[in-house]
């Protein structure tokens, strides 16, 4: 955006660049806002967006995917599971797309779980009420993925550095409820969450 020796790139050479980015595993978010992407660059960039496992946001905002483009990128997105942000409004209106692709879009992120943010013009009120709703399906699936993931080792020791062991002793001894530790205990075949068990507690270890 705004690069001067980008404005003066060939065709071939910005779609050279484009497909480069199929294999690379290092760089995350792309900006091409209003970086002369045509509806051959949107169709290369959708190609490597189905290629690309490591992009999670992608603007492409104030340029002429026209309709090509458009759904391109709608075709990427039903097997791309790494993007979660698209940035597509402020398209050039004499490229604009027509409301059955904008139909085509709305069925393609059916099948996308992961794409959380989009910021597109539509014309039909009934597919923006559907990806509204596709989107905060995936926001949900988000977050209670998140909520169910593993902890990374750094995030453990995080919260095992933030936990207090020796409040947690005097809790125990004053016979107030501990905040680690509850477990269920049988005694004489009979339930009660009188246990403590630290067994499996990763800030224990």
């Amino acid at each position: 955006t705004g690069d001067k020796v980008w404005q003066a790139a060939k065709a071939e050479e910005r779609q050279l660049l484009v497909s480069a980015f199929r294999t690379n595993t290092s760089i995350t978010s792309v900006g091409l806002s209003n970086a002369f992407v045509d509806a051959a660059l949107a169709v290369a960039l959708a190609d490597m967006l189905r290629a690309n496992t490591t992009i999670t946001s992608l603007n492409l905002e104030s340029n002429t995917v026209g309709e090509k483009g458009f759904l391109a990128l709608a075709g990427a997105l039903e097997v791309n599971s790494t993007l979660k942000e698209l940035k597509l409004a402020n398209q050039s209106k004499h490229k604009a797309q027509s409301q059955a692709a904008e139909a085509v879009f709305a069925e393609a992120l059916e099948n996308n779980h992961t794409l959380t943010r989009l910021t597109v013009d539509l014309k039909s009120v009934s597919v923006k009420d559907r990806v509204d709703q596709l989107l905060r399906r995936n926001s949900d699936e988000s977050r209670q993925h998140a909520a169910s993931a593993p902890l990374t080792q750094q995030q453990l020791k995080a919260q095992a550095d933030l936990f207090d062991w020796v409040a947690e002793a005097q809790r125990i001894a004053a016979n107030e409820p501990p905040q680690r530790g509850e477990g269920e205990l049988v005694v004489m075949g009979k339930s009660t969450r009188g246990g403590y068990v630290l067994t499996g507690d990763k800030v224990w270890q």
